[in-house]
């Protein structure tokens, strides 16, 4: 009985150095990543400045079209 609970709590802790092996990896991971994003970002200033929004009725601010949009969009979203 004592070498079941015991064994058990070996296989509890080995997971759980697992997971966090695992977490501390992905959050390696994003870090680098994130690292490489801003240095991209840095040098491609031209690309940020030529970039075009995916939404034609975003591209001007200040058209009624733009602003209907926005509204419905939050109401969708407060709705739901």
């Amino acid at each position: 009985m004592l070498s079941k609970t015991f064994n058990i709590q070996i296989k509890y802790r080995s997971t759980k150095i697992k997971q966090s092996a695992k977490r501390y990896s992905y959050q390696l991971f994003c870090y680098k990543t994130r690292k490489k994003a801003l240095k991209t970002s840095e040098n491609d200033v031209d690309t940020l400045q030529n970039f075009k929004s995916p939404f034609p009725t975003l591209q001007s601010a200040n058209s009624n079209k733009s602003k209907m949009f926005l509204f419905f969009l939050s109401l969708y979203f407060n709705i739901r």
